[in-house]
């Protein structure tokens, strides 16, 4: 097979990674009335890698340590975010395992972007370097593991929105490098990564919001 047959499956299989996700599970306003409190589970913190899409991953220095060097700790600013809005809705928000019951459990994951699902990077293709992860949101009920809610969070510019109930958040193109790497300007990298948090929690906080009484 060339490689142009090559570089055509390649795409292919990337946009149907990002179409293929699991379908959302919407929240159900009358679950609000009987959660009270809310526990959060630890969220790990992910790597960071810079990728030239198709071809391999380079990274120069370490680009984790780049971000690092930016106070950049983007699963414990996600997840900050998400607390507060889920707070701002009248909720008690705790952390899993600091003792007291709790009527649900809060899952969050930062990773990649299918089908880059090494974690966050600066991606390029053919455009100059762009940032990309995936959220993934998950809330159970503690007694009996139902979800009550899922929602999935992509951060990419992509021109094709997923049709399965993941939410498209497309970077700032103040954020891309046309030229050289994120490496050059980390301070506006970890500004590029930072940027979709509010909307992911503002988006999580309306779907869990409790009616209006």
């Amino acid at each position: 097979m060339n490689g142009f047959k090559l570089g055509r499956l390649a795409v292919v299989a990337a946009i149907a990674g990002l179409l293929c996700g699991c379908a959302a599970t919407k929240f159900d306003p009358a679950d609000a009335g009987r959660i009270h409190t809310i526990a959060v589970a630890p969220v790990e913190e992910p790597g960071f890698e810079l990728q030239i899409r198709f071809v391999q991953r380079t990274t120069g220095r370490d680009f984790s340590d780049v971000m690092q060097a930016q106070n950049l700790h983007l699963g414990a600013e996600v997840k900050a975010a998400i607390v507060k809005a889920v707070r701002d809705d009248g909720y008690t928000v705790t952390d899993q395992g600091a003792g007291g019951a709790a009527d649900a459990v809060l899952s969050i994951v930062v990773g990649g972007v299918p089908p880059n699902y090494s974690g966050p990077m600066y991606e390029s293709a053919l455009g100059g370097f762009k940032p990309e992860y995936s959220v993934l949101v998950k809330l159970r009920d503690a007694a009996t593991k139902s979800v009550l809610y899922d929602r999935f969070f992509v951060y990419r510019d992509n021109s094709i929105a997923p049709m399965d109930g993941s939410m498209l958040i497309r970077p700032d193109p103040k954020y891309a490098f046309t030229t050289g790497t994120p490496a050059d300007d980390p301070a506006l990298a970890a500004e590029g990564f930072r940027a979709p948090i509010p909307m992911i929690a503002g988006t999580v906080g309306a779907s869990l919001k409790k009616p209006a009484q």
